[in-house]
């Protein structure tokens, strides 16, 4: 991925990783148990693993995931915080 990054793929990649793990621990109290970010030539992509409370994995089970995602905290205030850190070369 071209960028004005200073980074490699690999070490941007974990960075944004950290960064959005970090961010959305900060934001909503918890955070993911894995991250994964792939640089495409479109955008970038981060996939979190294990992000759910056992609260909200068993409403998930039980069918009712739309619950759920209609109280995710601080989706928008994390996208914010990473574009912020990124944008400034840090």
């Amino acid at each position: 991925m071209s960028s004005g990054h200073t980074l490699p793929d690999g070490p941007l990649a974990a960075a944004i990783s950290d960064t959005v793990v970090r961010a959305l621990a900060e934001t909503t109290g918890r955070g993911p148990t894995k991250a994964k970010t792939t640089l495409g030539e479109n955008g970038v992509f981060v996939v979190l693993q294990d992000s759910l409370t056992r609260g909200e994995r068993t409403l998930t089970d039980a069918g009712e995931g739309e619950a759920v995602l209609g109280r995710c905290p601080g989706g928008e205030a994390v996208g914010q915080r990473v574009a912020a850190r990124f944008s400034k070369g840090s």
